[in-house]
């Protein structure tokens, strides 16, 4: 498909290619950071993606969502499976997208406000404030832990409607383990378990956790955290001229038109 955009886009054709005058993630940079506002399908393939992964997640009562956590597992699965045997093809691009472990992924932009604490992993979800798990947080104490996969509801119980947290360790812990335990009993101290409540996954882009396929492009473009303008081609595209005079003055700020020097350089 991408071929297909490229040829697209310079004029070649399937007998013949055309030369490709900007590189491919140049052009599909946003048009005020120089490029022409295309979308990466691979990008855009994975925001879709993770639509579905947070309605998952937020909207587990709707028939699909019953389907797919009768059949996989839900969230938990999505997430931290990595079983992937006899899975369907759909399901395994979607684990793709929510287990990958660059700095851009998707899941590294979520965190869950707690309710009944049922659906959020004590150590490895982002559900405190600072943008760190648990377990990065504390690493020693995550290390001898024997609740390592517990949900938040499984780690405490409910005493005289005060929530009680009981932690399990695999051995004593050691002096300097005893100083992170209070600093890491401080952090959770304020949480409060809502039985009656659910938990919700927000998305860290949009100001009410909702989860837009717009805002999640614009974070795996990078284009929310890097708002380096060039006035020269945010301007270019607010003239008033017609579009092909616009694309060439595009080209034509970037060197990229076809002059003696460029056509050598490229050995034509």
């Amino acid at each position: 498909v991408v071929s297909i955009q490229r040829n697209f886009l310079w004029g070649g054709g399937p007998e013949a290619a055309k030369i490709a005058w900007v590189n491919w993630d140049t052009v599909c940079l946003s048009k005020n950071r120089g490029g022409l506002g295309i979308k990466d399908l691979s990008i855009f393939n994975e925001a879709l993606l993770g639509k579905w992964g947070w309605e998952l997640a937020n909207n587990h009562n709707q028939l699909w969502a019953r389907v797919l956590i009768s059949k996989y597992g839900g969230w938990n699965a999505l997430c931290y499976d990595r079983d992937s045997a006899h899975l369907s093809h759909w399901w395994k691009d979607l684990k793709a997208v929510f287990q990958q472990h660059h700095s851009n992924s998707i899941i590294n932009n979520f965190t869950w406000k707690v309710g009944d604490g049922s659906k959020i992993k004590f150590w490895k979800d982002k559900w405190r404030d600072g943008g760190l798990s648990l377990q990065d947080k504390y690493p020693s104490l995550y290390q001898v832990s024997t609740q390592q996969k517990q949900s938040i509801k499984a780690m405490g119980l409910l005493v005289d409607d005060r929530w009680e947290w009981k932690f399990q360790w695999r051995r004593n812990l050691f002096d300097h383990e005893v100083d992170m335990a209070a600093a890491f009993l401080a952090d959770i101290g304020e949480v409060q378990i809502q039985p009656s409540s659910r938990d919700l996954l927000l998305w860290g882009s949009n100001s009410d956790g909702s989860y837009s396929t717009k805002s999640a492009y614009n974070f795996l473009k990078n284009e929310d955290r890097q708002h380096i303008e060039d006035s020269v081609f945010k301007n270019i595209w607010n003239l008033k001229l017609p579009p092909r005079a616009c694309a060439f003055s595009w080209r034509l700020f970037k060197n990229r038109i076809p002059t003696k020097v460029n056509l050598r350089r490229r050995h034509v």
